[in-house]
């Protein structure tokens, strides 16, 4: 197991380690229901706004994942563009399939 160098760098990470295994957690639904003015409102809002900020984030994914098809679809074709021309030049399979594996490995990086 790898192990700090310095010991003060170990009692460091031992002691956010240890914090890392606590929960904290508050019931703030028992001080909103206390609250005379909104309080009873702020509970029966907390799951909509919940609900909305995690459609937000689903969003911006679907996003991403298109993004990232539109590229993976826009790479197919170019390989397959490239297979083609190898084809044509006369170049060994196996020689193609190489730099093509090494050109998908540069892109992808």
């Amino acid at each position: 197991m790898l192990r700090p160098e310095d010991e003060s760098h170990e009692k460091n990470y031992q002691m956010r380690k240890s914090e890392r295994k606590q929960v904290y957690l508050h019931e703030y639904t028992k001080e909103y229901y206390g609250i005379k003015e909104h309080g009873q409102m702020v509970v029966h809002q907390r799951p909509q706004m919940g609900h909305w900020i995690i459609e937000a984030h689903v969003v911006e994914l679907e996003a991403l994942v298109t993004q990232m098809e539109e590229e993976h679809a826009r790479l197919l074709k170019q390989v397959d563009e490239l297979n083609k021309e190898k084809l044509k030049q006369g170049t060994s399979q196996s020689e193609t399939i190489r730099e093509l594996q090494e050109e998908l490995k540069t892109t992808r990086n």
